[in-house]
Parts: C-alpha cells; structure tokens; sequence
C-alpha cells in the first residue's frame, strides 16, 4: 500500500509530458521506497503518513515535515532531510527548486537558531 502511495505521488508530481523529475525527489522516492519496504525503519511512520497527507511530492511540504519534525525520531529525521537536500543538489534545476521554496533561507535560519544541533 505504502508503494503504491508513493507511486501515485510520483506520477501526480508530473505536470507536462517527458517533465524531468528533479533529482531531490528522485532521491527521496527512492529512498522513501527502501523505507516503506521495511515497517520496523525509524522513518517508516513518518513517511507513511506523509505519503497518506500527500498526493504529490512537493519540496517545501516534504522539508517542512522532515525537518521540522516534532517526532520521537526527529533528529534523524532531520539529518536524514539534510542528506537528501545536500545529495540532491545536481544540477540548476535542483538549486533553482531549493531558491523557489526557500529552503537555504530555512537552513540558515536554523543554523542560528539555539535548536541547531
């Protein structure tokens, strides 16, 4: 069930035909598979409920639940986010998406922030 959430997410994610899929999702769905395939994963409850929440993978929903997770498990949820937004920055695309959703404004923002860990 978990997959085929995740699969429809994907595909509500496409907007136009032959749409490049940015590498930041293109992680997150590929890592969100191997999480899903797994219930005892830390992350497993977290990202079911995302993709129960959510028809399509959107950057600025998918960093705000992960990094700004209030879970038992939100460091590693955070560290985890900080991963993918760091391995998902391959191209101007992908920095262009980060730049759209504000998301270095939010790093930084955190960074000096007495929560910053």
């Amino acid at each position: 069930m978990g997959l085929r959430l995740l699969l429809n997410s994907v595909q509500n994610s496409i907007e136009e035909p032959w749409q490049r899929i940015p590498s930041v999702i293109a992680l997150f769905a590929a890592e969100a598979s191997c999480v899903l395939l797994d219930p005892a994963h830390d992350h497993y409850a977290a990202i079911s409920t995302f993709f129960i929440h959510s028809s399509k993978l959107n950057m600025r929903v998918m960093f705000d639940n992960f990094f700004w997770s209030t879970s038992v498990n939100f460091k590693a949820e955070r560290s985890w986010m900080l991963c993918l937004v760091y391995a998902g920055m391959n191209s101007d695309d992908d920095v262009a998406i980060y730049i759209r959703n504000s998301i270095l404004e939010k790093l930084m923002s955190f960074y000096v922030s007495p929560l910053s860990d």
